[in-house]
This record gives C-alpha cells, structure tokens and sequence, in this order.
C-alpha cells in the first residue's frame, strides 16, 4: 500500500489541500511521504533476505488477532487510496447518462467494468495454491517462530 504515497494524483490532491490550508498541512505531506518510502524500503528489503512479501511474513508470524487487525487496516487504506476515481468514474457516467443513471449504479457498473478487466482482484489467484503453499511452508520454517 505504500506505493499510493507517490502517486501524482494522490500527491497532488494532497498539495491543493494543503495550500486551502494555508500550507499548514505541508509538513505532514512531507514526512508521511518520506515515512511511506521507508516502509516501502524495509518491505523490500525484508523480501530481498527472507524471499517473502510483507503480507505473509506477517502471517507466519503474529497470532490471528494483529494478522486481522493489519488486514482490516490495510484494506480501508486501500479503499481510501482508490476511492475517488471510482466516484470521478461514477460521476462521468451519471454525467454522460444525462442523470439516467443515478451515482450508486455507476460505482456499481464502474466496479463491474474493474472486476471484468481483472484489475478488482490483481495479485489474488483462485487456483488451487498447492504450490504456493509449499513455498510457504519451505520460507515459514527459515523465519524465527513467535511460540516461546
């Protein structure tokens, strides 16, 4: 998620913000910016030693309840991140429809048109996962167990 921090539109919206806020909000700008670049450097480099992303060392590691919480809170980021262009898209097609089409059936039909394209669910696979599993279970026993 972290990669949403240097998306220009997600920058730049930021910046306008900020500047209606007489640039008080400019340092929090600054430093959540730098601060997700760290996150993204330490999640890289956690995958260059252990061969595993963020997401599954995790899981191998914490108990269920912080495993749940992070999930939760990673998927309202997401959902905050992408958020406005699935209303700009809603509005566009209210717009186009001449109001025939009210805002709820476009975030509908936006979100169909995303899942048919296959971006709604990018990077999950409804396979069987036997063999990701395996590689789980090889990465899992190289990493330091949480059990006392």
């Amino acid at each position: 998620m972290s990669i949403a921090y240097v998306d220009p539109g997600n920058l730049e919206s930021d910046l306008q913000t900020g500047t209606q806020a007489g640039y008080k909000l400019g340092w929090l700008i600054l430093w959540s910016t730098v601060l997700g670049f760290i996150v993204q450097l330490l999640a890289v480099r956690l995958g260059v030693v252990t061969g595993r992303d963020l997401a599954r060392t995790c899981r191998a590691v914490y108990p269920a309840a912080p495993r749940v919480l992070l999930w939760l809170m990673t998927e309202v980021a997401i959902i905050g991140s992408d958020i406005q262009e699935v209303i700009g898209s809603a509005i566009a097609i209210q717009l186009l429809s001449n109001g025939a089409i009210p805002l709820w059936a476009g975030v509908l039909i936006t979100g169909a048109a995303l899942e048919r394209q296959g971006l709604g669910g990018k990077g999950w696979s409804w396979g069987s996962g036997g063999e990701q599993r395996a590689s789980e279970q090889q990465h899992t026993q190289s990493l330091p167990s949480s059990d006392p």
